[in-house]
């Protein structure tokens, strides 16, 4: 029977996906329903209380400007801009 559900993917450290087995095993439900109740969960508190997420994203690498886009590329010091040097 087809679906319109989509999936989505989550990595979890090796702590936090032992937590979420244990919790899910001890009340008998799927891991994947625990997820899905937490996300709803959060959605729904998230639209009642009009929360802007504080999420810290990480920084990313300086681009040289001739690398191609979708290549992950970090400028090497030597294309950094030299130094002025003072006169002497």
């Amino acid at each position: 029977m087809p679906t319109n559900k989509q999936r989505v993917t989550i990595n979890l450290s090796d702590s936090e996906y032992s937590e979420l087995a244990n919790l899910a095993e001890h009340n008998n439900v799927s891991m994947a329903w625990i997820g899905h109740k937490a996300l709803i969960e959060f959605l729904e508190q998230t639209h009642r209380e009009n929360l802007q997420l504080q999420l810290p994203f990480p920084q990313r690498p300086e681009r040289h400007p001739l690398a191609r886009t979708g290549t992950s590329y970090t400028t090497p010091s030597s294309f950094a801009p030299a130094a002025k040097e003072e006169p002497l």
